[in-house]
This record gives C-alpha cells, structure tokens and sequence, in this order.
C-alpha cells in the first residue's frame, strides 16, 4: 500500500504475528481500514464494520465517534462473546458497563503539547483520556517515555503500564546496496538527497527542517525529499515555504510512496532529517537505521530513547543547531559511515515477534486480572 501512518504499520505487522501466536481476534474498524487490511491478505471473516456517522464534521463527527465507541462498540462485544478488548490507541469506551476487560495502548500523547487544528482531539485527551485510562485493565506503553507521561500528567501507577518497543520488519528493512536510479515513476529522486518521511503535520517540524536546510551552505548541492505529505492544504503550505525561501528546485514533495519501496529510499540517502517536536519512539527512524541511513534527529525524550547516541542530536527549537547538524553530516562521510553501522546494530534490537510475545502476555494478564 502507500505511505502508511503508525497505527495501521502497527496493526499490518501484528496481526499475521497474533495468528501465527494462535491468538483469536475480531477486528471492529470503519469500512476503509477494513477494506485496507483485506488488501493486504487480512481474512475479511475476522471484520467488523464499524461506520462512525458524521466523522467529518469536526466536533460532531468526534462526538459521533465517541457515541460508537461507548454505546455501539459494547454491544457488539457482548454479541461476539470477546474475551479482552485491545484499543491500540486512546480511543476506547469510557463509560461504565463495558462487559470485558480492556488493554488500551498508548504510542505518543503530542496531543497534550500540540493541539493543532483538532481541537475536539486536544479536549478527547485531556477530559476523556483520564476516564479511558482509570478503566484500563492494562495500558501498553511505546516508551519508557511515554511511560513516564502517564504517570506524570495523568497519575496512572506505574504497575499497571507495561513498556513493549515497536518492532522493525527486518525482511523488508534492511542495508542495501540500492542502485541509484529513481525510485519507480519519481525519477526526479536522483543523487546526493537528504530524506523526511512522515506525514508532515505541525509536531514534525518541517518547516523549521526547510529553513535549516535553506540556511546550510554545505548542502547547496543536495535535494531535500519529503515523503508522505498527503494532506493537500500541508502541501500547499510547504511549497509556498519552499518557493519563498528560493528552493524548489532543490525540494521534492512526494505524497505518498508504497510501503515497499520506502527501504530503497532510506538506503540510497545520504541521512534521514527528522527534527520532530514531540514522538513517542519514532518508527520511521527505526526503519531508517535498520536500512543503514545515518539520522539527524531531535534531543527529545522519546527520540533519544529509540536512537541512543547512534545519531546526530539537534535541539528542535534551535534553528541553528538544526543547520549545523545537516552541515556536519552533508561533509563528513566518516561521520555518516559510522552512523550508519551503528544505526543497523542498534535497529536489530526491534523486533516485531518479541513486540508480539510480550503483548499476547498482557492480554492474559488483562484476563486474569478481571477474574
């Protein structure tokens, strides 16, 4: 498929994992993940459609959403005798009479810093997350980081968190060599480039990203792509950063590109730029360094967690230190070189089967605990 964001990555790796464990699972998604995952050679038995009225009408479509959840979604689970209810995100029923236990995971709460544009989502974290999380039989946390939030800003006890790392699909991410020859279609994606994957919202800092880049001279020959920008009104704003720093002819903007070809991209480029804000571990820099791309990343906790000191760390306030860190890494091969075998040792790691071992026991331990 194409450029995927996080959750889905993360359900796509963990379901054929659950079935090789034995483990049985009814999947309740809107239609358009359903019909995602069927692509992908999900049994389409295992589905529950669960379509969510207005959802694009901001405020009601969130309070569409959270009535599925709380009134829909219950009597769905008590229909199909489900044993444990697994929430993947901080998106789960709140209200009381919910008829089995619940494991709610957690993957980042930038929401608490960053409300961007959805405030209806900013208020979903602040007022209903508490509520979600006090009736979580076990929370799965990304993070020792995240971990650490949610004890901080929501006083959950530490014994009942359980920290379980992503993993990385090692067949599909791995070091090259990869020929330099175009990526598919996008033959514009030639020679010495800096590459950005994500999906390009506020909390991920591009722009800042495009001024350094504007700002280091030694980076005057590189092209800077981005990756995964599928929202129209991101891309517009981005180009107009671009044109009015005077370097879209060194700037390529790539919505989307499949899933499978994003290996080749990680490996042919001279480093991954990626100056987030907030994240809660950063999959796509783990993948970067399990192809063996050097990174230039932010000093945040979460980050710092995932890449260690087997990255250049920038503060991601600090436009300067952003530039200064594209111009070390642009004309220092020995410094990229030695990023890029450590970037491989310490991806190896992240595994998905032990993301899926440790899982599969906090859903017994969920179970036991509701006996």
């Amino acid at each position: 498929g194409s450029t995927l964001g996080g959750g889905s990555v993360y359900m796509l790796e963990m379901i054929p994992r659950l079935e090789a464990a034995k483990v049985g699972y009814i999947l309740y998604a809107p239609p358009a993940v359903r019909d995602q995952f069927v692509r992908a050679g999900m049994d389409p038995e295992r589905f529950r459609a669960v379509s969510v009225p207005l959802a694009s009408k901001r405020y009601v479509g969130y309070l569409s959403l959270v009535a599925t959840e709380n009134l829909l979604l219950p009597l769905m689970l008590a229909a199909d005798k489900v044993d444990l209810l697994w929430n993947i995100t901080v998106h789960a029923p709140f209200l009381p009479g919910i008829p089995v236990p619940q494991v709610v995971g957690v993957q980042g709460l930038p929401q608490l810093y960053f409300p961007g544009s959805s405030r209806a989502y900013h208020l979903h974290f602040r007022y209903f997350a508490p509520l979600i999380l006090k009736r979580a039989t076990r929370i799965i946390a990304g993070s020792c980081a995240i971990r650490q939030e949610l004890m901080t800003y929501y006083g959950i006890d530490e014994s009942r968190i359980d920290v379980i790392y992503n993993g990385i699909n090692h067949d599909l991410f791995r070091p090259g060599p990869y020929v330099d020859d175009g990526i598919g279609e996008e033959r514009e994606v030639v020679g010495p480039y800096i590459l950005h994957v994500s999906n390009c919202g506020m909390v991920k800092n591009v722009e800042r990203l495009l001024l350094a880049f504007a700002d280091a001279r030694s980076a005057f020959d590189c092209r800077l792509v981005l990756v995964g920008c599928k929202r129209q009104d991101a891309r517009n704003r981005l180009q107009q950063c671009v044109v009015s720093l005077g370097i879209a002819s060194r700037v390529t903007i790539l919505a989307e590109v499949p899933r499978h070809k994003l290996p080749k991209l990680y490996g042919r480029a001279l480093f991954f730029a990626f100056p987030s804000l907030y994240e809660g571990m950063g999959l796509s820099l783990l993948e970067a360094m399990a192809c063996g791309c050097p990174v230039l990343t932010s000093s945040v906790p979460g980050i710092v967690e995932a890449v260690r000191e087997d990255a250049v760390l920038v503060d991601p306030l600090d436009l300067d230190s952003i530039s200064a860190g594209i111009e070390r890494l642009v004309r220092s091969e020995e410094l990229r070189h030695s990023l890029s075998e450590r970037a491989v040792a310490r991806a190896r790691e992240f595994d998905w089967r032990q993301t899926c071992e440790k899982t599969v026991r906090v859903f017994h331990d969920g179970c036991r605990a509701a006996n």
